[in-house]
């Protein structure tokens, strides 16, 4: 009898076992993109990449320098001034190499300010730019070149690569 007992829960444990398995194989390749998200996102990739401050339609461009799409839902952007992150729309995606422009976010960039792109949550700084005065107008300042070089006054090229 306690044979029969011993088989019984050897069974039910067999059972269990393979349901986690199956399990397991049938999140897998969920699991495996969302920790590879979590632990490497491409967003990191993300940069502050030319800057607008003129007081009447400032934007910010952000570049994507990864070779994969950097989905930005769930970041953040602050200005210096601002007590908050402004979050960024959860359907935001920057293709690679690409870019996405920041406005009408209720922020002004003043002639010294800072402009900053949060992480998921809006906690993790993952790049931020200041500068002291405005540029002379109808001048910005770019990165050159785009998503590695310093920050130089230059043409506007809002969305579209900077001209060096």
């Amino acid at each position: 009898m306690l044979g029969d007992h011993m088989k019984g829960r050897k069974i039910i444990g067999a059972v269990i076992v393979g349901l986690i398995v199956a399990a397991i194989l049938w999140a897998w390749p969920y699991a495996y993109y969302y920790v590879r998200a979590v632990l490497h996102p491409p967003a990191t990739m993300v940069v502050i990449n030319e800057v607008r401050t003129a007081g009447d339609g400032d934007w910010v461009e952000l570049y994507n320098r990864s070779a994969e799409p950097a989905r930005l839902g769930g970041f953040g952007f602050r200005d210096g001034d601002s007590p908050e992150a402004y979050p960024i729309p959860a359907e935001t995606v920057i293709p690679p190499l690409g870019f996405f422009v920041l406005e009408e976010f209720g922020f002004g960039l003043g002639g010294g300010d800072s402009a900053t792109l949060y992480g998921w949550g809006g906690k993790k700084v993952v790049n931020t730019y200041s500068w002291s005065e405005h540029p002379e107008r109808p001048k910005t300042r770019g990165r050159c070149p785009d998503g590695t070089g310093e920050f130089v006054v230059a043409d506007p090229t809002r969305g579209v690569a900077n001209v060096c």
